[in-house]
Parts: C-alpha cells; structure tokens; sequence
C-alpha cells in the first residue's frame, strides 16, 4: 500500500543534499530534508519487499478517495462517482444507451431515439428522411418537397384544405331579408385558386320577410371590388311562376335585383317585398354568382 506524505513537509524546493545515505532511517535528522524534497512523490512498493519514491505511481487495487477529496491541477472535481460513469463506454458520434452523449470531431451525433424539445429547433437545414407529424406551428422561409420549391403562400395552401373541386358549406349574413324561421336548400361555395363560385337557395317561412334590394355576405372575403360579376338567379313563388333574378357587387356582399327585358333590354330594378310577387311562405330565393378574391391575373 502507497502512503502519501503531507504536503505541509514539503517545504525546501532544493534538491535533496549528498550527505543523506541510503543507511538513514527514519530517526536520521536528514529524514525531515528528505520529505522536503519529495515534493509530490508518493512512497510506494515495487512488489518486491522493497519501497521507492515514485512521481507517476501505478495503483494495483482500489483507490477510495473521499467525495469532494479529488483534485485535479487546483481545481476540485465535484462530480460523483455515478455521473461519472456515464462517460464510461460513451462513444464520441454515436448514442448509447444510458452514457453521455459526445459529438465527434465534426460536431455531429448519430443514433438518436425519440428527441422532445420544450423550445424551438433552430436549423440551417432540416433533411426529413421519414414521416413527418407536426402538431404545431412550422416557420418557414424556404420550404422544399422532394428538390421542388414551395412558392405558394399559407393562405395560397389553405385553399386545399378541402380539397379542389370540393363545395364547403357557409353562413351567409343577410341585410334587408329577414330569415327568420325559413330554411336552405343549399348555401355552399367552390374556391379554385382565387375564383369564388358561391350558391344560395332559401325558403320562406311564416316569419321571414323580405324587403328593398336584399343581399348577404361573400364566403371569402373580396380583394377587388372593381370587377364584373357573373351572376343570376331565380325568384321562386310557391306553387307559381319563376322570375330571373340579377346578382352584383358590393365591397363585401352579393345584392341580388329582379330583371326584366324591355325593348330587348335587360332592365335592372329592385327586389322588394310586393316585387316580382308577394313574398310569403314557400317562396324561393334562388342565386348563383362567380367572382375574384382578388384581381385576375
């Protein structure tokens, strides 16, 4: 077993004097200048019946130093002996299991399992081999399927949403007809990139009335208001006759207008409560009309 002298002995920076003999014991009053000059050396066995001093020791067996007792150059190392081990067996660029985790030379790290972040993920480029499940928000500048470039917008790609070609179903908002406890047949619109084709079909009840120049809300809203709208439609009377019906614009809503042709004109006036009928329950109002949610291009 090695002993460690105290380093308070060790107290002359000189080399050890000539006049000290290998015969000296530890009674020799040189003994005191012979600590004074080990001066980091450890006392230890050559495993042959016999001692020296030894600067770079080699231990046999274990070594037990008290937690917090180990120093390195001036500096205390305060890790325990588990935390530790979790460098034994870790492999630089490669994850194992339950081990420290080391990029290799080029900073990089391999192998990883499940990764669960709290905060963001900040990448100068992100390679996605396999599925990819996002719950949040993905921010984005530069966004790229299979080598292609997305141009499109967020708004541009939420028209997919439902799927071209697909009708999706709207409340419209109406001003000047009372809907009251009449019904639709139908009110859906169909958005193909920035053309607007929406349908409306609604039936009187008891408690519904009409009055002068009705109209309701576009489902998406209007970019451009300075455009011709193509639309038209029907008035409908209960167990009557059927009317043409004209549909303009306003900067947020669809009026609807009766028509008529005079002198091979189409005469544009209002619909009212008496016009073209009197509207009562069992009536129709009936209107389908195209527009750009913003300016054609």
């Amino acid at each position: 077993m090695a002993t460690r002298f105290p380093g308070a002995l060790d107290r002359d920076p000189d080399e050890l004097p000539d006049n000290i003999a290998d015969s000296d014991n530890l009674n020799s009053p040189n003994h005191a200048t012979v600590h004074n000059n080990v001066n980091g050396a450890v006392l230890i066995g050559d495993g042959a019946g016999t001692s020296a001093w030894d600067t770079t020791p080699t231990f046999v067996g274990d070594v037990t130093i008290p937690e917090g007792d180990l120093i390195l150059g001036s500096t205390a190392v305060s890790s325990s002996a588990a935390e530790l081990n979790l460098l034994d067996g870790s492999t630089a660029g490669t994850v194992v299991a339950s081990k420290a985790v080391v990029v290799d030379a080029n900073k990089d790290i391999s192998s990883f399992r499940n990764v669960t972040l709290t905060g963001e993920l900040d990448a100068g480029s992100l390679d996605i081999s396999g599925d990819a499940d996002i719950d949040g928000t993905l921010e984005t500048d530069a966004l790229s399927i299979n080598g292609t470039a997305v141009t499109a917008t967020a708004a541009e790609l939420n028209i997919l949403a439902g799927g071209i070609g697909v009708i999706t179903d709207f409340d419209p908002s109406w001003t000047n007809l009372t809907t009251g406890n009449g019904s639709y047949d139908y009110k859906a619109f169909l958005q193909i990139n920035n053309l607007i084709v929406v349908s409306v079909s609604f039936t009187f009840g008891s408690t519904s009335a009409m009055s002068t120049n009705p109209s309701f809300t576009v489902p998406v809203a209007v970019a451009e208001t300075n455009q011709i709208v193509t639309g038209e439609g029907l008035a409908v009377e209960d167990g009557g006759s059927s009317y043409p019906l004209l549909v303009n614009m306003t900067s947020s809503e669809l009026v609807i207008y009766d028509q008529a042709v005079v002198s091979n004109k189409v005469i544009r006036s209002a619909v009212t409560s008496g016009s073209p009928f009197t509207w009562g329950t069992g009536d129709k109002i009936q209107v389908t009309a195209t527009y750009f949610t913003g300016t054609p291009s």
